[in-house]
C-alpha cells in the first residue's frame, strides 16, 4: 500500500508521517489477525521506518550480504545510490 501525503509545514513532519506509520501498522495487525498477513514489504512503498530486508528472511539475507561482500567489498554501489535502503 502507497500512502500519499502532500503538507506545506515542516512543523507537521512529524504529525504526519506518524499518522501514516499508525495507519499501516493497524492494517498490518488486522491483515496478521485475520491470516492475510506476510512479511514482505515492497520497497517502492515501503517508509524509511521499515526493514524492507526482514521480509527476504533471515537465510536470504545472509545471502544478499554474502554476494554485496564478495561483489561489492567496499560498498561502492550503496554509496553511490543516495537514500534508499542499505543492506
Amino acid at each position: 500500500m502507497l500512502i500519499s501525503a502532500s503538507w506545506t509545514l515542516p512543523t507537521d513532519d512529524e504529525a504526519v508521517l506518524t499518522a501514516a506509520q499508525n495507519i499501516v501498522t493497524s492494517i498490518n495487525a488486522t491483515a496478521h489477525q485475520l491470516g492475510l498477513g506476510h512479511r514482505y514489504i515492497y520497497q517502492n512503498y515501503a517508509s524509511e521506518a521499515q526493514d524492507v530486508f526482514w521480509g527476504y528472511g533471515e537465510e536470504n539475507l545472509e545471502k544478499l550480504k554474502e554476494v554485496s561482500q564478495k561483489y561489492d567489498p567496499t560498498g561502492v554501489f550503496e554509496k553511490l545510490q543516495p537514500g534508499y535502503f542499505k543492506l
